[in-house]
């Protein structure tokens, strides 16, 4: 029975390194009525700071579980330089559209799953991505913040 316990405590602890080593440089930047985990974003790799290639895509995807049913899902995500918020539209804002089969139930996870451009217009910066999942009261289900150098 010992045995049964440690490899229990032994399974948690492996768990929660591997959670932690997936998890990156992202931060989690307020989800009130979920949480995400598992989080990847192609080329970004281990290092402190994602690259972000002008004129390419950029691939993000995360598992999340929300605390309470909601029938939308939108996606809100700001570029965050010296503290000032600015809004990055892209196409796929109504989650539920492509990516969710919404509605979502409170206690399941959902995997999620979007594609930018990174034009080439953009300017070569350091800048935190802020990627928000919104529940239909615009309260965040998943909340990440990203530090990012479009290059």
């Amino acid at each position: 029975m010992d045995e049964v316990r440690m490899l229990g405590k032994l399974w948690c602890i492996l768990s929660f390194a591997i959670i932690l080593s997936s998890a990156g440089n992202f931060y989690d930047c307020g989800s009130k009525v979920g949480n995400y985990s598992s989080v990847t974003i192609t080329n970004c790799g281990t290092a402190p700071i994602c690259i972000l290639k002008r004129n390419s895509n950029v691939t993000i995807q995360f598992d999340f579980t929300p605390f309470e049913n909601t029938n939308t899902v939108s996606a809100v995500v700001h570029g965050i330089k010296m503290g000032i918020p600015v809004p990055f539209h892209f196409p796929d804002e109504a989650a539920c559209n492509r990516t969710l089969k919404c509605p979502l139930f409170k206690g399941k996870t959902y995997s999620y799953q979007a594609t930018f451009p990174i034009k080439k217009k953009y300017p070569a910066i350091r800048l935190d991505v802020k990627w928000e999942l919104k529940n239909d009261d615009q309260r965040d289900i998943a909340c990440i913040l990203i530090p990012a150098k479009i290059m």
